[in-house]
């Protein structure tokens, strides 16, 4: 039986055979030879409450030219509607990231420009939503101080969360603690018995200095927002 010629192939042109480690649907490298250039994106669609964060980061994808290499190690820019510039890095994948931007201030739909260099002369843009919220309930978070001696701080923080009939958060609702203006009470930071407080991106409001009276007995705090009102327990031992 005779053998069968064995195929040879130039080694020059072995060079010039794709590698599985560097194309950008097979694999990623961290290389800076290459022009970088927005090849994808993703976040684009959420919406979250004015003021409060997303639920997810938004981000942007690097590659090469060509798109056959994902670009580690450069620097992405992130353009608000108020004209901000944030920046990220990517990483070795070729992905840059936002984690969890806030929610424009005012309600509605609104995009996010990315771009890889300074010009923004890219099209890359994140679409985005700032849902306008109405707190539906005031909720005291659990872990609060409720008791100290008397003429001495509550140890620890308070926390309160306004949260909308979803159960997201609400920023910016101004919350009014107030406390009995007699017998057994607290003051709160700067001296008195009420103070007001607005929501952060979080929908929470904290207020770590409490002070016990000199008055020992059992009291509550009423924290209000509109309509809405719920109670804090206390105790001056």
């Amino acid at each position: 039986m005779s053998k069968r010629p064995r195929l040879l192939v130039p080694f020059a042109l072995l060079l010039l055979l794709p590698l599985g480690c560097g194309g950008g649907k097979d694999g990623w490298v961290n290389e800076s030879g290459f022009t970088p250039h927005i090849v994808e994106t993703t976040g684009s669609g959420q919406s979250a409450n004015a003021g409060t964060r997303f639920p997810q980061p938004i981000g942007v994808r690097l590659a090469s030219d060509s798109a056959q290499v994902y670009l580690g190690g450069q620097l992405v820019l992130f353009k608000l509607p108020d004209g901000t510039i944030l920046s990220a890095g990517s990483r070795a994948d070729g992905w840059a990231y936002l984690a969890n931007p806030v929610a424009s201030s005012t309600p509605g739909a609104y995009q996010i420009q990315a771009a890889d260099d300074t010009t923004f002369s890219g099209h890359w843009f994140i679409q985005l939503t700032s849902l306008s919220a109405v707190p539906a309930t005031l909720q005291v978070q659990p872990g609060y101080p409720a008791s100290t001696a008397v003429n001495t701080g509550f140890p620890g923080t308070f926390q309160v969360k306004a949260l909308d009939g979803a159960g997201a958060p609400v920023a910016g609702v101004t919350i009014q603690c107030s406390a009995p203006t007699s017998g057994a009470s607290c003051r709160f930071s700067g001296g008195g018995t009420s103070i007001s407080l607005v929501t952060d991106a979080t929908g929470s409001i904290q207020f770590g200095s409490v002070q016990a009276n000199g008055t020992a007995g059992t009291y509550s705090i009423t924290l209000s927002a509109g309509a809405l009102s719920t109670t804090v327990d206390l105790t001056n031992l």
